[in-house]
């Protein structure tokens, strides 16, 4: 067992372009409109669960994943989750798609070192907060707006043409 070895499947060729494109288009496909925050916290998991099992297809990696969202203690000693590449497994103890990005894009950064942008937290929360924004606009602003994010965004991490995104 090679938990903490990351490898990229074979004959996924995509670049990272379309990567980031999928992993848009799985972001609204999985959240827009889905009623994900109104949910049993069980069904809440078994979403998120599936959600980074399809974004582990698109970037060929694997890595373990524990989703405890009614874990309270460690959510607010974790800022709501985190990502232990010695055992190469993400923890998320809250519903936030925010917090899922952010760890999923420290997994990347194992798996692809030449798309890594500068230290490791100020890349994860660009790269997430650009996924969340593209995927869902209206409703990244509405949580900043509420104050819902613990990091804010600088500069995006990547942009796609809003015509490449429509499903």
């Amino acid at each position: 067992n090679n938990n903490n070895i990351y490898y990229i499947k074979g004959g996924n060729k995509m670049d990272m372009k379309e990567k980031e494109l999928q992993t848009v288009k799985l972001t609204i496909q999985y959240f827009k409109g889905r009623g994900f925050w109104k949910k049993e916290v069980k069904e809440q998991e078994l979403h998120m669960g599936l959600y980074l099992h399809d974004l582990m297809d698109v970037w060929g990696v694997k890595v373990n994943l524990v989703l405890k969202f009614d874990d309270s203690v460690n959510g607010a000693m974790t800022g709501g989750g985190n990502f232990q590449p010695h055992t190469n497994t993400i923890f998320l103890y809250k519903a936030s798609l925010m917090t899922a990005l952010h760890e999923f894009k420290h997994v990347i950064r194992c798996a692809y070192p030449m798309y890594n942008k500068g230290i490791s937290e100020e890349d994860a929360v660009s790269w997430s907060h650009t996924v969340f924004y593209l995927a869902m606009p209206r409703l990244y602003q509405q949580s900043l707006d509420k104050g819902y994010f613990i990091h804010i965004l600088d500069t995006p991490y990547f942009t796609l043409n809003a015509s490449d995104i429509v499903q």
